[in-house]
């Protein structure tokens, strides 16, 4: 089972509870409302015609009016519904909002009453403690419980999730605690089709093997013995056969030079480009030597060359690639390490590198 404990206002919706709440709109869907106590009033019995009035209704739903951040985001409509839709899936909305409204806001967007009869709604504070007791009412301990958070609140969705202790760390616990107005409901329903279609592979199987069990017991046949959890040991006088063809230690293979070189030089690249300045050196303003941008580009062409992904000159990069830190880098690489380019079995300069990466006129390497 998919348990869904999710926000409402600035969640759903695209605007927080307190703005919601404080609203001249809001409060005047209700009677002998007193100002700055949104739960005093009664819900108005005409308060879903204000919403239609206000902003149509069924697919005429005005999303372009002034107030309709307060209403549900189209996607969140459509993600509610399919989950509300799916027997796999328990719903509960944790909201510090008024249950009525709550459901007079779902009832204005066309969730039909049978929807919205499966759906829970805590109108409480404790959102840890909501959390809580979904975890204790249900059996967490199976496996294939899993428990989806969305609030846009910080706190709120900090609470919650400690509110599910045993899921924290797992992958049985997915949260999303992103800005109001932003979270992403198509895509965590591609996320909840696909929970759903393993539980449902998993109910499936579960229910083949109690209908096995059950036939096994009408016939009397014995039960199938379990996997054993290890391997079977050999006798303790057991001397294993040994091969002369592979009783060695195999030589490691030593990596390719070209590839630590292109490490060395994107780790360059990082520390230079803590240093948001074009030129790592000044003189009264003046920067002497060559810029971030020119190093960044003599860089990319050696590593691209190195990494066979594109051949350029790079005798235009070559002072660049000779100069300060980066020139240092290159040389002492070369220096230290067995590099063998072309016929030349052991390439020692910067030099000979380029000439060595440099393809001729007719033996020009294409893009891969």
């Amino acid at each position: 089972m998919l348990y869904i404990a999710s926000d409402f206002d600035g969640t759903m919706t695209s605007q927080v509870g307190g703005t919601t709440v404080g609203s001249d709109f809001y409060n005047a869907l209700f009677d002998n409302q007193r100002k700055g106590d949104y739960r005093s009033g009664t819900l108005k019995a005409n308060a879903l015609a204000i919403l239609e009035e206000t902003f149509g209704k069924g697919d005429d739903i005005n999303y372009n009016h002034s107030l309709a951040a307060i209403l549900i985001q189209k996607e969140a409509v459509v993600f509610f519904r399919a989950a509300l839709q799916n027997s796999n899936v328990q719903v509960h909305i944790i909201t510090r909002n008024r249950e009525d409204y709550v459901r007079l806001l779902l009832k204005f967007h066309g969730f039909p009453d049978d929807e919205l009869q499966r759906l829970t709604i805590h109108s409480m504070k404790d959102k840890k403690g909501v959390v809580e007791k979904i975890m204790a009412s249900n059996d967490f301990t199976k496996e294939e419980n899993r428990l989806l958070v969305c609030d846009d609140d910080q706190k709120d969705f900090d609470n919650m999730c400690n509110g599910a202790q045993s899921l924290k760390g797992t992958s049985r616990l997915r949260g999303y605690n992103n800005q109001p107005g932003t979270f992403r409901w198509a895509t965590m329903q591609k996320e909840m089709a696909a929970v759903v279609a393993v539980l449902d592979l998993q109910k499936m199987l579960r229910e083949m093997r109690e209908r096995h069990e059950m036939l096994r017991e009408m016939h009397g046949l014995p039960p199938i013995p379990p996997m054993p959890t290890e391997l079977p040991q050999p006798p303790a006088n057991h001397k294993p056969p040994v091969s002369p063809k592979t009783d060695h230690v195999p030589i490691a293979e030593k990596p390719d030079w070209r590839k630590a070189l292109s490490i060395n030089l994107s780790n360059y690249l990082t520390d230079r480009e803590k240093n948001k300045r074009q030129y790592a050196t000044h003189f009264f303003c003046i920067g002497f030597g060559f810029s971030l941008y020119q190093k960044q580009q003599a860089v990319c062409a050696l590593k691209n060359a190195l990494e066979g992904i594109e051949f350029s000159d790079l005798t235009t990069h070559k002072k660049a690639l000779k100069n300060g830190r980066l020139g240092q880098v290159i040389k002492a690489y070369l220096k230290q390490n067995q590099c063998s380019l072309g016929n030349n079995p052991c390439v020692k300069t910067l030099d000979e590198l380029i000439a060595g990466l440099t393809p001729s006129a007719d033996n020009k390497p294409t893009r891969r």
